[in-house]
């Protein structure tokens, strides 16, 4: 019962509204509009993800993929950035669009405030995933703040480890699997290769091999570097250990995502690496600590406005209510949860 509410899919079932009380310089990237090559309709989500991924190193208070896909599932697929503004409080809404022009990708990018002001970015590139880069990085100038700096990988398998993201978000773990294979034998070597495939085989049930991929990686010189890639390699361990009942081990790992994410602004993440926690210890009967990481995971996911991964608090919280012998504040909790997951 744990496990189903810890790890209830993000992609389900959406919340028809989400918490109004999101931070009011969050950010909410749509998916990228393309136009052109039909070879590149993967971008739609791929690209979405690695604008948010460029945003979250830059320390933004980014909404993750899956949250904003889960919201658009309930409105037509496009997204109109005023119904998600209302919806969700949000300040920045970022829209994209990729056309296919004889030189290559031209991106351009639109963050627009509640306030209406608008920021751009816009680049020109014969690669799609450095056009998009170049873009975000822009547009980051725009509403003032520091690109990140992070080593860059070869155009080509920039593009993949994009291709397989998109396949993953739409739940095609197979798909994914297949994109990776098709990297050269050095491309696999790299961190980021390692991480999208221990991701994969989260999806597909390969949980031990994803936790032997993920110990292997974690050790590497050029892994520890990587802050924030390193503190989602953590919490994803955790993720994999709790499915194989291994709830003290699954805790350290959380511990290490939380340490690595108290120091950024990303606030979906730190309160889902909490809900982990918190699981891990509920699991071993620790239910005084389980219950502070509860807590703490509120706290930061309302901050986020990620009224989903709210909704798993509550029905976390009402599992440990029914342990402590506590069935009235259960059923509270239960309900709260009930109504949420409904939405």
């Amino acid at each position: 019962l744990v496990m189903g509410v810890v790890f209830w899919p993000g992609r389900s079932h959406a919340p028809a509204a989400v918490a109004h009380n999101a931070p009011p310089h969050a950010i909410i990237v749509l998916p990228m509009q393309v136009d052109g090559a039909g070879t590149a309709a993967w971008a739609r989500l791929g690209m979405m993800d690695f604008v948010v991924d460029r945003l979250r190193r830059a320390n933004q208070p980014v909404w993750s993929s899956e949250a904003t896909l889960a919201l658009l599932r309930t409105r037509d697929r496009a997204g109109d950035p005023q119904r998600v503004r209302h919806d969700t409080q949000a300040n920045w809404i970022v829209e994209s669009r990729a056309r296919n022009v004889p030189e290559g990708w031209d991106v351009t990018m639109t963050a627009t405030d509640a306030s209406g002001r608008v920021r751009n970015g816009a680049a020109q590139n014969a690669d799609l995933v450095a056009a998009t880069r170049l873009a975000s990085d822009r547009l980051l100038v725009g509403i003032g703040a520091a690109s990140p700096s992070v080593a860059l990988d070869a155009p080509d398998l920039d593009e993949r480890l994009q291709r397989a993201q998109s396949a993953l978000l739409a739940n095609d773990p197979d798909a994914a699997q297949a994109l990776l294979l098709g990297a050269t034998p050095a491309q696999q070597k790299t961190p980021l290769w390692q991480f999208r495939a221990a991701q994969v085989d989260l999806a597909a049930g390969r949980f031990v091999g994803g936790i032997e991929r993920l110990s292997r990686l974690l050790h590497t010189d050029a892994f520890k570097k990587d802050a924030p890639l390193r503190s989602q390699a953590y919490a994803l361990q955790g993720m994999l250990l709790v499915r194989l009942d291994r709830f003290a081990d699954a805790e350290r790992s959380y511990e290490q995502a939380i340490e690595l994410l108290g120091a950024t602004t990303d606030a979906s993440s730190l309160g889902r690496a909490l809900i982990g926690r918190g699981a891990a210890r509920m699991a071993q009967g620790r239910f005084d600590d389980a219950l502070a990481d509860l807590g703490r995971a509120r706290i930061q996911l309302t901050r986020a406005g990620d009224r989903l991964s709210v909704a798993k608090v509550d029905g976390n919280l009402g599992i440990l209510e029914m342990q402590r012998d506590h069935p009235q504040q259960a059923v509270a909790a239960f309900e709260k949860a009930e109504r949420d997951f409904q939405a």
